[in-house]
C-alpha cells in the first residue's frame, strides 16, 4: 500500500503541474487594504490642492496603485506621482495622469456607473476604473487568453474607446 500511496501523490503532482498558473485570489482583508491605500493616497495627492487635483484618482491592486485623473501643468503630474510614490514606493506605482486645458478637467472623473457595469461582467480577479472612455484593467489573469477575453468584454461596453492593462504578472505566465 505504501507503493500505492507515493504513486497517488506523485500523480497528484503532476497533475497540479499541468493546470497552469493559479491565480491568487484577493481576500476580504487584502481587499479592505487596497481600498484604504487608495482611499489615502488620493487623499494624500488632494491636500496639495484639491482644486489642481479635484480629478486625480487612486485605485489600488495588492499594494500596486494606478493614478488616473488630469491635470493642468506637467509640474502637478509630477507633483501627485511624488505624492503617491512616497506612500508606495515607485514600483507600486503606475502613472497615468493625463494633461488636459483647465476646461477639460471634469471629463477625467471617474465613470462610477459604467466601471460598476463592467465589474458584473468580469471574474473576481480583475477591477475597473474607467475614465474619459478608457477602461484602466487591474488584476491577474490566469493565462493572456483570460486577459484578451476580460480586455474584449471591456471594449464591448459602449462608451469604452480603449483599455490600459495595469495587470500583476503572475510568475510563470507570459505577459497579455
Amino acid at each position: 500500500m505504501p507503493g500505492a500511496k507515493r504513486r497517488l501523490a506523485l500523480l497528484c503532482l503532476l497533475l497540479a503541474g499541468c493546470a497552469g498558473p493559479v491565480v491568487p485570489q484577493r481576500s476580504p482583508q487584502i481587499q479592505a487594504q487596497d481600498t484604504d491605500l487608495g482611499r489615502t493616497v488620493t487623499a494624500a495627492i488632494r491636500v496639495l490642492d484639491a482644486t489642481a487635483f479635484r480629478t486625480v484618482t487612486a485605485t489600488a491592486w495588492e499594494g500596486r496603485v494606478l493614478l488616473t485623473g488630469a491635470v493642468v501643468k506637467p509640474e502637478q503630474r509630477q507633483r501627485a506621482e511624488h505624492a503617491a510614490a512616497a506612500l508606495t514606493g515607485p514600483d507600486q506605482l503606475q502613472d497615468e495622469i493625463q494633461l488636459t486645458e483647465a476646461d477639460g478637467l471634469e471629463r477625467f472623473l471617474p465613470d462610477s456607473p459604467r466601471e460598476h457595469a463592467l465589474k458584473a461582467r468580469l471574474t473576481a480577479n480583475y477591477d475597473v476604473r474607467v475614465v474619459n472612455g478608457v477602461a484602466y484593467l487591474l488584476g491577474h489573469a490566469a493565462t493572456a487568453q483570460d486577459a484578451e477575453a476580460a480586455k474584449e468584454t471591456l471594449l464591448a461596453e459602449p462608451g469604452v474607446k480603449w483599455v490600459v492593462p495595469a495587470l500583476i504578472p503572475i510568475p510563470g505566465l507570459q505577459a497579455p
